[in-house]
C-alpha cells in the first residue's frame, strides 16, 4: 500500500476520497514509520549517554525529561470529524 504524505491524506479525507478502512490503513502506516523513527532516536540517545558516561562527562538531565504534548487541533482545523 502506498503511504500518502500526511497533508495529502488529510486533504483526501476532507474531500471524502477514501474510505474509513483506507484512512485507518494510512494512519497505521504513519504510526509504524513514526515508531521506527522514535526507536532509532532512543537508541542514539542511549549510545550518546553511554559514550559520555564512559568519558566521565556529566549528562544533561534535561534531555531525558519528557516534553509536553502539543495539541494541534487537527480535528477542527482540518475538518477531520466527517459526519454522515
Amino acid at each position: 500500500m502506498k503511504k500518502y504524505e500526511l497533508i495529502d491524506l488529510i486533504k483526501r479525507w476532507e474531500r471524502e476520497e477514501m474510505t474509513v478502512e483506507q484512512a485507518v490503513g494510512q494512519i497505521l502506516l504513519w504510526l509504524n514509520t513514526l515508531s521506527e523513527r522514535v526507536t532509532k532516536l532512543e537508541t542514539r540517545v542511549r549510545q550518546t549517554r553511554g559514550s559520555q558516561s564512559a568519558e566521565g562527562n556529566r549528562v544533561n538531565p534535561d534531555i531525558a525529561k519528557p516534553q509536553p504534548k502539543i495539541r494541534h487541533g487537527l480535528g477542527r482545523s482540518y475538518g477531520l470529524t466527517r459526519m454522515k
